[in-house]
């Protein structure tokens, strides 16, 4: 494909946008899987098998910071791409701007997978 083609397609469409997508939502979701364990083992236990350190907050911080802007940027995505161009039927799109709206950045992960993903797969996005 030439570049004045690549140069009129939305942000949402290009390849790389695509590529950062799928690494938002699989960070996303695996911190989510995580969190779900982290919480049952606390229920259980009373208190998580971690122990207290400088390593351990460090590790935690970058976990955390990644996370959340692996969220943000997937949400803020997804919501972008709700808006502009997913053309599903209004009812269809109105149950997903709940979602994305209730849930945040789990909806999110669900609209990629659901969606976003699927469209790209399809090359409804090309």
């Amino acid at each position: 494909m030439n570049s004045a083609i690549l140069s009129e397609r939305h942000w949402l469409q290009q390849p790389r946008s695509k590529a950062l997508f799928a690494l938002s939502a699989g960070i996303s979701a695996l911190l989510l899987v995580l969190g779900v364990i982290a919480n049952v083992v606390l229920s259980y236990r009373g208190g998580l098998f971690i122990q207290e350190g400088t390593a351990y907050k460090v590790l935690g911080t970058v976990v955390g910071v990644i996370g959340a802007s692996s969220a943000l940027y997937l949400w803020i995505g997804m919501a972008w791409y709700w808006l502009r161009l997913d053309r599903s039927p209004s009812s269809t799109k109105k149950l997903w701007f709940v979602i994305l709206l209730l849930l945040n950045w789990i909806g999110a992960v669900a609209y990629y997978f659901a969606v976003y993903r699927r469209a790209a797969s399809d090359g409804a996005l090309q």
